[in-house]
């Protein structure tokens, strides 16, 4: 499943969330996260959204291209950031 959250530090995935349910950071605020009784619970302890794949997706491809658009400002570049595909 798919997790909007913001890492808020130390504490945030613990070594006994580790080891109860794997979780990827894609993103600086959307988790890939396994599925379970246990991460659901870290959901609800950190107040994290799920959201759908395809949210995932648009959040992050939004994120990259206003990333892209402010280090471009006054460099001309003209490739854009790739599309990311979950």
């Amino acid at each position: 499943m798919y997790v909007q959250v913001k890492n808020t530090g130390k504490g945030f995935v613990t070594f006994d969330d580790r080891s109860k349910f794997d979780i990827i950071a894609i993103s600086l605020d959307v988790w890939d996260v396994e599925d379970n009784a246990a991460s659901q619970a870290w959901v609800t302890r950190v107040d994290g959204t799920i959201i759908t794949k395809e949210i995932a997706e648009e959040h992050i491809n939004n994120v990259n291209r206003n990333i892209w658009i402010q280090d471009s400002e006054g460099k001309h570049l003209t490739q854009e950031p790739e599309t990311v595909t979950l």
